[in-house]
């Protein structure tokens, strides 16, 4: 058994040779191989598939929309959809402007926390000049 033992100095030393900090990289440099290093979000959405699905908002109330699109986004990720689409609309025809853009992307944010929407992106580049966005759903965590 004192054959099996390793003094703390010694793992120390083959920890800093092998610039090594978790056991995965002890394991993986044992077989020859590399840790591999994280991809960036953005690399990993690249090759995410364009929308496969779209929720269209038009025409519900705020509430309606809220429940709706939350159901559309967890059903999505338990079916195994990768990017989604939700049509908020930009409020164009509304007395006092937008709301369900804050609402879908309040949800969103809330998603985010679940692990359950890796990232979204408004399909214009902002909120205030899109009408839909864009959910990549998590695959990976």
């Amino acid at each position: 058994c004192d054959e099996l033992k390793i003094s703390k100095d010694t793992l120390r030393r083959k920890i800093k040779k092998f610039n090594l900090k978790t056991e995965s990289s002890i394991l993986m440099a044992k077989k020859g191989k590399t840790a591999l290093k994280p991809i960036s979000v953005e690399k990993r959405i690249q090759k995410y598939p364009l929308p496969e699905k779209t929720l269209d908002l038009h025409g519900f109330t705020s509430i309606q929309s809220k429940l709706k699109a939350e159901n559309f986004i967890k059903s999505s990720w338990e079916k195994g959809l990768f990017t989604i689409k939700i049509i908020t609309g930009k409020g164009l025809h509304s007395e006092n402007g937008a709301v369900l853009p804050d609402i879908v992307e309040d949800l969103a944010d809330l998603m985010i926390l679940e692990k359950i929407v890796l990232i979204y992106k408004w399909e214009n580049g902002t909120k205030d000049q899109s009408g839909s966005i864009i959910l990549y759903l998590n695959r990976f965590d």
